[in-house]
């Protein structure tokens, strides 16, 4: 990414992990924003239930994708004929309260512990944590 693009290494990570599921490689030629785009949908995939997603959003810095609407997507099985029935749906249930009052930049870093910072070797507080 030094000169704006991915490099051939890059590429090659990517698609060594998609080549295990029989996925074709990254398309080539890409700039430095959609590879960036391309590997955090990537990351979402391979890490989808590790609970991964809501650190890559903050390390990121794309925390503005908390305030989206939550979809899903019911799937139903009919018992005698064993077709399946998909039924999109909007998650309005449970109320997102945690972000919905903003979610501060402070939140990307965590804090330390005091005990840590008194020990007096130099360590700083993160900003914001003060």
């Amino acid at each position: 990414e030094y000169n704006g693009s991915p490099n051939a290494q890059a590429y090659d990570a990517v698609d060594k992990v998609r080549a295990r599921v029989n996925l074709p490689g990254l398309k080539k030629g890409l700039g430095q924003k959609e590879f960036r785009e391309a590997l955090l949908r990537e990351r979402a995939c391979e890490f989808g239930y590790e609970e991964v997603r809501f650190f890559d959003l903050i390390r990121w810095k794309l925390y503005n994708v908390f305030e989206k609407q939550l979809h899903g997507l019911h799937v139903y099985k009919h018992k005698d004929t064993g077709e399946y029935k998909f039924v999109p749906y909007e998650l309005t249930k449970y109320p997102r309260v945690w972000w919905t009052s903003g979610f501060e930049p402070r939140w990307c870093l965590s804090a330390f512990p005091s005990v840590e910072i008194n020990k007096g070797y130099g360590l700083v507080q993160n900003p914001g944590w003060e």
